[in-house]
């Protein structure tokens, strides 16, 4: 699932708000997994920016796509999704960083907020 949406990613999000460079991303992204199945909790900088990415996939993603790709409700995994982007970036301490991939994850989360925002009036 992750796999895919970062490809929704690459596809729908990035050529219009372009906050990472795509393969120090990739690379990151590589980091993260690597990390998650060798038993480490990965930083909370690449959580949020790993998380923020699979967040705005998700909204980008048609409803019939999620339901088909995923089998649950476009509504429920943006929640999830969102969630895990917000709890990640605590853990970040968004507030308080210095480190870029931190601040980026925070620029995609709020561009999502908004758009979704926008989407739902």
């Amino acid at each position: 699932m992750s796999d895919r949406l970062i490809q929704q990613y690459f596809v729908a999000v990035h050529p219009v708000a372009r906050v990472v460079h795509r393969p120090s991303f990739e690379q990151s992204y590589e980091v993260f997994w690597s990390e998650i199945y060798s038993g480490v909790e990965p930083l909370g900088s690449l959580q949020a920016i790993v998380f923020a990415a699979i967040f705005s996939a998700t909204i980008s993603t048609p409803e019939d796509a999620v339901l088909n790709e995923f089998g649950v409700p476009k509504k429920k995994l943006v929640e999830n999704f969102q969630l895990g982007t917000e709890t990640a970036l605590g853990r970040a301490n968004f507030l308080r960083t210095t480190k870029v991939e931190t601040l980026q994850a925070l620029v995609m989360y709020m561009v999502c907020r908004y758009n979704r925002l926008q989407i739902t009036l």
